[in-house]
């Protein structure tokens, strides 16, 4: 997916009468004394961040939630131009980045690359199996904040008690 932040700067180039120079102390045939603007030329500049990523994960755990949760930053590089990364142990990772990069390389014909960054966050899951009134299940504790998913959480209420 990709998230885009755009910044637009604007800039006016003002041209005034060449004639009166724009004061009207003069009446010329192009602004007839009105000391008015003769043209303007307008410079759109849009600033955009393309953010994209790649999710290693194992377990039935939904991506999104990993995307919302902090994690330990195993590598980070920020250049104009990034290689794709080729030797992390996790040889899904250094395709993911090869993938990547050479994505964004031609994903923006019209725009102008100033800055790129390349990082790999790591993300603890801890996957849990357990047992209880005879049905078995289980349930995730992801991230640093330690968040909870249980989809298959046996009771909906129970009596304002919350799985923490």
């Amino acid at each position: 997916y990709d998230y885009s932040i755009e910044l637009q700067v604007f800039l006016h180039l003002l041209s005034r009468c060449f004639v009166c120079n724009g004061s009207g102390r003069i009446e010329c045939y192009k602004c007839k004394g009105r000391a008015s603007l003769r043209w303007y030329i307008e410079l759109k500049i849009t600033w955009k961040n393309h953010l994209e990523d790649h999710i290693v994960e194992r377990t039935a755990l939904p991506d999104e939630l990993i995307r919302t949760v902090s994690g330990e930053v195993a590598f980070e590089e920020t250049y104009p131009r990034v290689w794709p990364i080729n030797h992390f142990p996790e040889s899904e990772i250094n395709a993911a980045s090869n993938t990547l990069v050479s994505k964004h390389k031609s994903a923006f014909p019209t725009e102008r690359i100033l800055m790129q960054r390349h990082r790999v966050r790591i993300v603890p899951v801890t996957q849990v199996a357990y047992s209880y009134k005879d049905m078995n299940s289980c349930f995730f504790v992801y991230g640093f904040e330690h968040r909870v998913h249980a989809p298959d959480y046996p009771a909906k209420c129970c009596c304002g008690c919350t799985v923490i």
